[in-house]
């Protein structure tokens, strides 16, 4: 029973949680990751040739910020747009604050938050220009932002989601259920006569 539980909360966790990140952040083939900016230095355009079989393209921005920094929902950090043909496809502030990812970068430890500016769900073949520029937030100071595309990067069923957490909710009342139940077995064998008449009638 707690085995089938502890493997109902193990499910539900990668359910939940594991894919709905996984299809956010890996599904598809990444085209390419593209450094825009460096401190010291500007933000540059990227221009990136795609084809229609590469779509819907998931767009994120990657931002490694210098310390002291904290998202805000009333704050945008950085902005992108894409353009191809002279005609915006997708735009975008970014605020971070529903980051998808808080990670260590191998190299150097430095913190990367990673925020989507969207998908470019049907692509017309050809040269797209891609703008990453600074938001309205003050005072931020920024070491690198990159510029990450993926292709074919499937859409997330979010019902996956609150079905995982039910199923996670599910197993730890089964674990609370045969705690109790192994409190009360043992309750009622340390109620149990020991020696006597009534012990050996029991």
């Amino acid at each position: 029973m707690r085995f089938l539980c502890f493997v109902l909360i193990l499910a539900g966790a990668a359910l939940g949680f594991g894919y709905p990140w996984y299809m956010y952040n890996m599904s598809g083939a990444e085209i390419g990751n593209f450094r825009v900016y460096q401190r010291g230095g500007k933000f540059k355009p990227v221009d990136v040739v795609l084809s229609a079989d590469q779509a819907p393209v998931r767009v994120f921005v990657d931002m490694v910020p210098l310390q002291g920094y904290y998202p805000s929902q009333a704050r945008t950090m950085l902005t992108l747009t894409a353009s191809t043909g002279g005609r915006t496809v997708l735009a975008a502030s970014l605020n971070y604050i529903s980051s998808t990812e808080e990670s260590k970068n191998l190299q150097n430890s430095d913190k990367v938050f990673r925020d989507t500016a969207g998908d470019i769900m049907t692509v017309t073949p050809g040269g797209y220009h891609f703008v990453v520029g600074e938001g309205d937030a003050a005072g931020l100071s920024l070491k690198t932002v990159n510029l990450v595309l993926r292709s074919n990067a499937e859409p997330t069923d979010w019902r996956a989601m609150p079905a995982g957490i039910g199923m996670i909710a599910l197993g730890i009342f089964g674990l609370v259920a045969a705690s109790r139940r192994k409190r009360r077995l043992a309750a009622e064998e340390a109620a149990r006569p020991k020696w006597g008449r009534d012990a050996a009638d029991s």
